[in-house]
């Protein structure tokens, strides 16, 4: 069950005008449709087309908007099952969701990592920081 594919197909950054320290940062991320994708060439294999947007607000200051597609490789019966269920509940199986959801997670953060850096917007994730510890003879004096 590979993910043999990942493209975005909108990129918005756009920031009204600097944030205040208050600012509530809020994000949502969505799987639009799925949707069967012809193929000529993986023969009797299934290939699946999921759509999604993924967003990052600023409340009314600021906004990074992300949407694209994944091609998703797995059998034509598990295929169908998987366009069977989504068409039913917009439901899919935890397993799946997690491969795809983590796809999308890991493309669009490192995007919006470079966006927010381009616009000077904070990071929307926690990013590592160094530091240093106490040295012991600080600890001492104190």
């Amino acid at each position: 069950m590979p993910i043999i594919g990942f493209s975005f197909t909108k990129i918005i950054a756009d920031k009204k005008e600097l944030l205040k320290p208050d600012t509530k940062l809020e994000s949502h991320i969505d799987i639009l449709r799925i949707e069967e994708e012809k193929n000529t060439t993986l023969g009797k294999e299934g290939l699946l087309r999921f759509d999604f947007s993924y967003n990052i607000s600023y409340g009314i200051y600021a906004k990074i908007e992300f949407e694209g597609n994944i091609l998703f490789m797995t059998s034509i019966k598990e295929a169908k099952d998987i366009l069977v269920k989504w068409q039913k509940n917009k439901n899919m199986d935890p397993e799946l969701s997690t491969l795809i959801l983590n796809a999308m997670l890991h493309k669009c953060n490192i995007r919006a990592l470079e966006l927010e850096d381009s616009i000077n917007l904070p990071p929307h994730i926690r990013l590592p920081y160094a530091g240093t510890k106490p040295s012991e003879d600080k600890k001492k004096d104190n």
